[in-house]
C-alpha cells in the first residue's frame, strides 16, 4: 500500500528523539501521588508498578535537570 506520491518531497524529512532527565517533584503527584487516593480507595501498592513503565510528557524548561540526549534519529528520504 503506497501512503505517499512517487514524486515529491516529504518535509521534514528527519526527525529527532531526546532523552532529559526532570525533577522529581513535576509530574510527582500526578503519576505518583495519584495512588494514595483513588476516589477514596487506597492503592499505593500500584506505585512500584507505574514507577517501572516510561511516559512521555511536555515539561517547562526550568524542571529540566540534564542535558539533552538524542537516541534516536529518522532519516526519512534525501531531497
Amino acid at each position: 500500500m503506497l501512503i505517499v506520491a512517487r514524486v515529491g518531497c516529504m518535509l521534514p524529512d528527519q526527525s529527532s528523539m531526546y532523552l532529559v532527565g526532570m525533577d522529581a517533584a513535576c509530574g510527582h503527584k500526578d503519576r505518583i501521588g495519584y495512588w494514595d487516593d483513588v476516589y477514596g480507595l487506597k492503592m499505593s501498592a500500584l506505585k512500584r508498578e507505574v514507577l517501572k513503565e516510561s511516559w512521555v510528557t511536555v515539561v517547562k524548561h526550568e524542571h529540566v535537570v540534564t542535558a539533552p540526549y538524542v537516541f534516536k534519529v529518522c532519516r526519512w528520504f534525501g531531497v
